[in-house]
């Protein structure tokens, strides 16, 4: 057994190949979804957006059946971890519901994987989408943010309106 172990020690030392640095490169930036950190992170939505995510009509906008929906448009994929980690404040309409208020900003409750995960939760296990959506990960959370500095939850509106081409 230990001539097996060294004829293969020798082998590979021979081919000078080292598997602690390339697994780690291609691990770092294999995004993966966290069910359980997304589930916890979402108990934070459910204040307002109830544990059914369907919101209060008028108030709270729903996020079922939604959220997947804007992931996958221009920009919409950037605009919802930055609503997430800015807030929102104005109006919008959503269904031909018209709504008035304020998304407290979530960025300082939450880390930019809890951002990733809540938001791969809700697409994947509320809006149990069919569609192929990537899942997002905490390195792209913190690029997006990188590209929109001036974020906030007043300057956000403009953004939805491009997202939705209003």
């Amino acid at each position: 057994m230990y001539q097996l172990y060294l004829l293969g020690f020798i082998f590979f030392s021979l081919l000078n190949i080292t598997f602690a640095e390339p697994l780690t490169d291609i691990l770092i930036d294999v995004p993966i979804y966290e069910k359980d950190v997304g589930k916890k992170a979402f108990e934070l939505c459910t204040v307002c957006h109830m544990p059914d995510a369907k919101g209060i009509e008028g108030v709270y906008p729903p996020l079922k059946n939604r959220i997947a929906m804007i992931a996958n448009l221009p920009k919409g994929r950037d605009y919802l971890p930055l609503v997430i980690a800015n807030g929102l404040t104005g109006s919008l309409e959503i269904d031909d519901i018209p709504y008035m208020g304020v998304m407290i900003p979530q960025r300082g409750l939450l880390t930019d994987n809890q951002i990733a995960q809540v938001l791969n939760y809700i697409i994947h296990e509320i809006d149990d989408a069919t569609e192929t959506i990537p899942i997002y990960h905490e390195n792209e959370i913190a690029e997006i943010f990188m590209r929109y500095p001036d974020a906030s939850a007043v300057n956000l509106i403009q953004l939805r309106h491009e997202v939705f081409k209003k």
